[in-house]
């Protein structure tokens, strides 16, 4: 089962699609890793009329944490990390959608 999100849509804890963006130009996105130091999580989907696949990878030191775009171009707009939550922020478009898959849990995720 799913968890609710604040957006209204569903993420099974490591599989999210935040659908349709009319909210915004970023993405936030807060990671859990509580029992490791480090996490990958694969995003995909449009802005601005462009498609995008990128690779992110998840650490609990600000420089571990990246982004590698397979294709087209997502890129982190701020970062924060406390603990075992890693809190990113992603730069993008209105009007397009966003899905990612992760190996480590969602806790929250929402346009703004």
């Amino acid at each position: 089962m799913g968890i609710k999100l604040p957006t209204k849509e569903y993420v099974d804890k490591k599989i999210l699609n935040l659908g349709y963006n009319t909210k915004g130009d970023n993405i936030y996105i807060k990671f859990n890793l509580p029992d490791k130091d480090k996490g990958t999580a694969i995003a995909f989907g449009s802005h601005n009329g462009n498609n995008f696949l990128s690779l992110i990878y998840l650490h609990k030191s600000n420089s571990g944490i990246g982004v590698v775009n397979v294709h087209g171009t997502l890129s982190i707009s701020s970062k924060k990390v406390t603990d075992v939550i890693i809190e990113l922020d992603f730069s993008t478009n209105m009007y397009g959608n966003f899905s990612i898959i992760s190996d480590t849990e969602i806790l929250e995720a929402y346009y703004h």
